[in-house]
């Protein structure tokens, strides 16, 4: 299963934050968006510079109706690309 392959890349170091964004990602298109929430939180602060994470993050509380966290991080991530397309 790709989770379990996606587990792997978590306990291998310099592939860890992958791991957490593709579990996160697979957890948001699930509707399962607390363990979204976490497993993409989890990239972000192993890669700060992945905007896809912190995107992903920010519409998984919208999802579930942490509005001001929503916006609170997606101005943070135009504030470092402005031309995020997920942001605008």
């Amino acid at each position: 299963m790709a989770r379990d392959n996606f587990w792997k890349l978590i306990r291998n170091g310099p592939y860890a934050s992958l791991g957490h964004y593709c579990l996160g990602e697979t957890a948001l298109r699930e509707k399962k968006f607390e363990e979204a929430i976490q497993q993409l939180n989890k990239a972000a602060t192993m890669n700060p510079l992945d905007i896809k994470a912190q995107d992903l993050w920010a519409i998984a509380n919208r999802k579930i109706g942490r509005h001001r966290e929503a916006q609170t991080q997606i101005e943070k991530v135009l504030r470092f690309d402005p031309l995020d397309y997920l942001g605008l």
